[in-house]
């Protein structure tokens, strides 16, 4: 079966980026229709993340990134999401030396810091950055994965820490955002069958 991590690196990254926005955007409706706030679709691109779509959250207070911009892979909950669904292995070669950039008083700085912190993203299926990029911002994030289970993008909840902060709203969303990103993986899924069977 040909995956769709193979479709992305035959077609480019322009069309590439068109598809995933064109996957994604009906579950970033969904999840900012539930939870009212910024929700955000990024890619992996060498050690930053880089925004390819957004919704502005439903609020008068919300986040902005315009598309394209990067950030560190080390200081976000996309980045965090990304590199749990990776080997440690690629994740240290990666992200090669140490510290990182520090931006805030939060930032994780160290490899074995964000290894640990990685394994947490593991087991509750979702990333939690605790303004670790930006003072008094909290984001979620889950991975989508392609057809072999690597991942090729993230979804995620951007929003002010007043409002994402607490445990049980980190938790009700990163569940959310998690389900939502599973929902994405099994269309995905579903087009490489029927495009196996069509070829």
């Amino acid at each position: 079966m040909l995956g769709y991590r193979v479709l992305n690196l035959s077609s480019g990254v322009e069309m590439r980026d068109a598809q995933l926005r064109t996957l994604a955007r009906p579950f970033m409706v969904r999840i900012r229709k539930i939870c009212r706030e910024t929700t955000n679709l990024t890619v992996l691109v060498g050690r930053d993340i880089v925004y390819i779509e957004q919704l502005p959250g439903l609020r008068a207070l919300r986040m902005f990134a315009e598309p394209g911009r990067k950030i560190p892979a080390h200081a976000t909950a996309s980045g965090k999401a990304i590199l749990a669904s990776m080997r440690a292995d690629d994740v240290d070669e990666l992200l090669g030396e140490q510290p990182f950039e520090r931006f805030t008083p939060s930032t994780v700085v160290d490899l074995e810091c964000l290894h640990a912190e990685l394994e947490t993203v593991r087991r509750n299926g979702f990333a939690v950055d605790r303004e670790e990029y930006e003072d008094a911002v909290t984001c979620i994030a889950a991975p989508i994965l392609d057809s072999f289970h690597n991942p090729i993008a993230a979804l995620s909840v951007s929003g002010p820490s007043s409002r994402l902060g607490m445990q049980q709203t980190v938790a009700d969303v990163g569940e959310l955002i998690h389900d939502s990103a599973a929902d994405a993986f099994r269309q995905l899924e579903r087009r490489d069958h029927i495009g196996a069977i069509s070829a």
